[in-house]
């Protein structure tokens, strides 16, 4: 999902009312998920007339007897400063601002959330089912550097 990944922000009272203020970015963000799963989704339609799954329906993905394994890979926006000339562009980026790993403030672990609580009843029926996950956060080195993230997710079997 091409874009500056966000931390989830923590909750928040105002007026004795608990609201999210990550809500409107994490619907954003699942729906660039949808757009890109229906998008591909509707290509294997066309293409396999074997496929029996619904993709009008609301089930999620993975439902509740599985258990599952995330990778997910944060690409964050690199700063105009490792550009030259402070102007990001297509092979624009400094030879010493060439690593990907670099102390950035955004904590891993927010991202993480942000991800895994956006895709609750969509991807999965909760994140509970989650039992492995790994996440790596990096500075974008892929076209204008703006930043993505990846999603990698399988299943796991008792014997594993």
């Amino acid at each position: 999902i091409h874009g500056n990944p966000r931390p989830l922000q923590r909750h928040r009272t105002s007026r004795g009312h608990m609201y999210n203020p990550s809500l409107k970015y994490q619907k954003s963000f699942l729906n660039a998920y949808q757009n890109l799963i229906y998008d591909d989704e509707q290509h294997n339609i066309d293409t396999d007339m074997n496929n029996d799954y619904d993709y009008d329906d609301d089930t999620p993905l993975f439902d509740a007897t599985k258990y599952l394994a995330i990778t997910i890979i944060f690409r964050m926006k690199r700063p105009k400063s490792h550009f030259i000339n402070n102007k990001p562009g297509l092979g624009r980026i400094k030879k010493k601002a060439l690593s990907q790993l670099l102390p950035i403030r955004t904590d891993v672990d927010n991202l993480a959330k942000f991800v895994l609580d956006s895709m609750n009843g969509v991807l999965y029926e909760d994140d509970k089912q989650i039992i492995s996950l790994h996440a790596t956060k990096l500075l974008d080195n892929v076209g204008l550097c703006e930043g993505s993230t990846e999603i990698y997710v399988r299943t796991i079997n008792g014997d594993e």
